[in-house]
């Protein structure tokens, strides 16, 4: 793993990690991506106010299990990232094997154009 600078917020982590992610993310993500930011606001909002009570602190804390969540969903970590490669697996498996198969006019269409193009004829 390649060390990088630790951000300086979860937000600023998530954000990131969406920028990091490019094309592995589609519009279909913006709502765990919103989820996942409003988490990571919560607990930078109260982690880093300095009159927060140990109370709020420990209730910001109990977000934290939401924004990883959230984080796995999107594949920002080891485990989300694995999830998803069985995932992908699994449907590319599956399509094979629900194929449809070639369509009988698709197949005479290629043998004609053959035997036409032998013959010296246009299709």
């Amino acid at each position: 793993m390649t060390r990088t600078t630790q951000p300086k917020s979860l937000v600023a982590a998530l954000d990131k990690g969406v920028r990091d992610a490019g094309e592995d993310l589609s519009e279909r993500d913006v709502p765990t991506i919103a989820a996942a930011r409003a988490y990571a606001s919560q607990v930078d909002a109260v982690l880093g106010d300095p009159d927060a009570t140990p109370g709020e602190r420990v209730k910001a804390l109990h977000v934290l299990p939401h924004f990883v969540n959230a984080c796995r969903m999107l594949g920002f970590n080891p485990m989300g990232r694995e999830e998803i490669a069985k995932v992908r697996a699994n449907a590319a498996e599956v399509r094979s094997r629900t194929a449809p198969p070639p369509s009988p006019v698709a197949k005479g269409s290629a043998k004609l154009r053959a035997v036409t193009q032998s013959r010296g004829q246009s299709a």
